[in-house]
């Protein structure tokens, strides 16, 4: 494994001595330290983590050198010590989580060999215990209108009838707390075979479900997209996972109870809101196009009040940006950001400031910036935008976000390269950490140089306990090309974690 040595960045470069009562954050990424531990591939690596008191959940992924992967759910105590573990089964998938105010957690399964209503919910108790194993509640409560042009019960409740659509690291399921009770965002087919081809159009929905004790049953159901296509997307960037990040749904739920689902808008799930909610304007959904339908992906959310009514979608399409995809979202209150990453439109003729990978050669590669909004959530009004340069001229993208009390928690890639005539990745991403302050103030970052140019470091999810910031992602991790020729054992990876206090 590497030697690291911990690198502060120009954007995080902060007076010598904080001010008396200065934030605690802002302490730790000023003068804080950066703890790190990386596992050797293969190993298991985080792709979510949430805190609940001294605890941390993280769910974890690992492949193995036939191209084979498994996930596991588990809990960690102080020091990283391993309280209880849940491994999935043969045929399973576990897709995602969320931590109730008692300390139980709701966990996403999929059950890979079955036809149909394959995603199930588990409660687990904190110490581990199987309170409830079930499927989903079954949608009875869809509106009339939510229904134009599909089945009375539209949902299949399967994700992936025929194999290699999307990797789907990601997750087709997603799970928010309300209180003790679950919301749900998921995307499915729709439940009307496709002439020789099996299911092929999907629908994407939002379930809110009650917890009695003993069970999860349905409060209610929408449908949030109605039936299109899946999204024109054939690419992704390496562990990046950008096709992943093009299709899946994103949810967040408020204190209140209000839910928005976000999503990339590809030109079928924008013509289902204009034929159905009338939400868009075809025209509108015309001029959403710009260039290569996988590189530029507007993103839209809807919100639903509480209650399950639905209080309209609106759509984030910045016209400065030649490339643009969201990878996640988070609500306060009536904000919500959004994360991922941009590269700036050239102006009337010119071309992209394209750089180059080391001085004296051409300049082939195409510059991207870390991409932080926050928007009303009433009214879709842009409030803020920042532009994260942490590589200083390479790329960056916006992995995760976390609100705290002193501004937006983001993690992430640095550093890496994409040649300007295709989509592979020359140069590995490094990990970095990033504090946007809540004033407009000086956006703080930590980076972690890895000194490995050919293998990826970065991060995936971001928490907050009290004054430390705690990361995880992935160690020694595969670039484009790494597994050409065969060598699947290069496809594998290890785990990263990063503490900052």
């Amino acid at each position: 494994m590497a030697i690291w040595t911990l690198v502060l960045t120009s954007a995080c470069r902060s007076e010598p001595e904080p001010a008396p009562g200065e934030a605690s954050l802002v302490r730790a990424f000023g003068q804080g330290t950066l703890a790190h531990r990386a596992t050797p591939r293969e190993g298991y690596a985080g792709l979510k983590l949430r805190a609940s008191g001294e605890r941390t959940y993280v769910l974890e992924i690992t492949r193995r050198p036939d191209s084979t992967e498994s996930r596991r759910f588990v809990a960690y105590g102080e020091s990283e010590q391993v309280l209880w573990r849940l491994d999935e089964q043969p045929q399973e998938r576990f897709t995602d989580f969320t931590v109730h105010p008692s300390g139980d957690v709701s966990l996403g399964v999929e059950r890979t060999a079955d036809a149909r209503e394959t995603y199930d919910l588990v409660r687990l108790s904190a110490e581990g215990t199987v309170r409830v194993r079930q499927p989903v509640p079954r949608a009875e409560t869809l509106p009339a209108s939510d229904l134009v042009g599909l089945p009375t019960a539209p949902f299949l409740m399967r994700s992936e009838p025929t194999a290699g659509l999307v990797d789907k690291w990601l997750p087709w399921l997603r799970l928010e707390a309300r209180g003790e009770d679950v919301v749900l965002a998921f995307l499915t087919f729709v439940d009307v075979p496709d002439g020789d081809f099996g299911y092929q159009k999907l629908v994407s929905g939002v379930m809110a479900a009650r917890w009695s004790g003993e069970h999860y049953g349905e409060e209610w159901t929408r449908v949030v997209d109605s039936e299109h296509a899946l999204l024109q997307v054939s690419w992704e960037y390496d562990e990046f996972h950008w096709r992943d990040a093009a299709t899946q749904p994103l949810l967040a739920v408020s204190p209140e109870g209000r839910v928005v689902v976000g999503r990339g808008l590809g030109a079928g799930r924008c013509g289902a809101l204009a034929r159905v909610f009338q939400e868009i304007s075809s025209q509108e959904c015309s001029r959403l196009k710009r260039g290569t339908p996988h590189r530029y992906v507007p993103f839209a959310y809807t919100a639903f009040s509480p209650t399950g009514a639905r209080e309209g979608t609106r759509v984030l399409a910045p016209e400065e940006m030649e490339e643009f995809l969201v990878f996640d979202m988070a609500l306060r209150g009536g904000e919500l950001a959004l994360g991922g990453t941009a590269s700036v439109r050239p102006r009337d003729d010119e071309n992209l400031p394209y750089y180059p990978p080391a001085p004296g050669e051409p300049a082939l590669m195409v510059p991207y910036d870390g991409y932080v909004a926050v928007v009303d959530v009433a009214t879709g009004a842009l409030r803020s935008t920042r532009a994260l340069d942490v590589s200083e001229g390479r790329g960056d993208h916006v992995a995760a976000l976390r609100w705290t009390e002193e501004g937006l928690l983001a993690v992430g890639a640095t550093g890496w390269d994409r040649w300007n005539s295709g989509m592979s990745v020359s140069r590995a991403a490094e990990p970095f950490l990033a504090l946007i302050p809540e004033d407009g103030g000086q956006v703080l970052s930590r980076r972690l140089s890895t000194g490995s140019p050919d293998r990826h470091f970065h991060l995936l999810g971001v928490e907050v306990r009290g004054d430390t910031v705690l990361a995880v992602g992935l160690a020694d991790a595969p670039m484009t090309h790494s597994g050409d020729g065969g060598r699947t054992d290069l496809m594998t990876f290890g785990g990263l974690r990063v503490d900052l206090r």
